[in-house]
């Protein structure tokens, strides 16, 4: 598989004082942190911790009960005699929600299409990274022969790889993953870190994890949570 371009300036994160409650029971509270353009972000903890939260309130899922989510883009641009220059924007919530690839395992695909009308229903909507189209998606996720199948029909397996190939080919400068791996096997664990290597090289990530090093991506830092 060739390295794709990255179409979208990566995105720094600041994420300031976050929590979330559900009537008198906080689930998170006080969460802040701070993640640098093309930075890597691993939020461990396990079951009931929330860190799936926590996820949902940075792409804009789940309204915060209390704190903020900050984006900054920081686009570059060539200068023949003095390298790089650039300049650094705030994103709104509403802008940030356009520029996130999100996958999770509650995640639901649309299961009466296709696996091919499904990526292509994406590609129309989203976009994919240049040099990838429904076609490429498609074998990448290892499904070249299941395009034809409705969506409801794939294994869990099968629908974990779509949704992770969807995730990580879209045009996007922020990747959000929940527990990425929780429904492959081992040689779907190694192929998910293949492609996340090839696919999202410069891309700012963000990864919940249950404390699974396979979901880890190189160079990672980490926000530990206790349940």
């Amino acid at each position: 598989m060739a390295s794709m371009t990255q179409d979208q300036s990566p995105i720094a994160l600041s994420v300031e004082g976050l929590g979330k409650r559900y009537g008198r029971v906080w689930i998170l509270r006080d969460v802040s942190f701070k993640l640098e353009a093309g930075g890597r972000l691993v939020v461990r903890g396990g079951n009931g911790s929330g860190k799936s939260s926590i996820l949902r309130l940075i792409c804009g899922l789940d309204r915060a009960s209390e704190g903020a989510v900050y984006g900054t883009v920081h686009t570059t641009t060539s200068t023949s005699d003095q390298g790089s220059d650039g300049e650094s924007g705030a994103i709104s919530p509403e802008q940030l929600l356009g520029l996130i690839a999100y996958s999770a395992p509650d995640q639901h695909l649309i299961e009466d299409l296709s696996a091919l009308e499904q990526l292509e229903f994406h590609a129309r909507f989203r976009g994919f990274k240049t040099g990838l189209d429904a076609a490429s998606v498609l074998d990448a996720a290892l499904l070249s022969g299941h395009g034809h199948k409705l969506v409801g029909e794939l294994s869990s397996g099968m629908r974990q790889r779509l949704e992770l190939s969807i995730a990580l080919g879209t045009r996007a400068g922020l990747l959000v993953l929940d527990e990425p791996v929780s429904h492959l096997d081992r040689a779907g664990v190694d192929w998910y870190k293949r492609l996340l290597n090839t696919w999202c090289a410069g891309q700012t990530i963000v990864t919940g994890s249950n404390y699974h090093d396979d979901e880890y991506p190189e160079r990672a830092q980490f926000l530990d949570l206790q349940a």
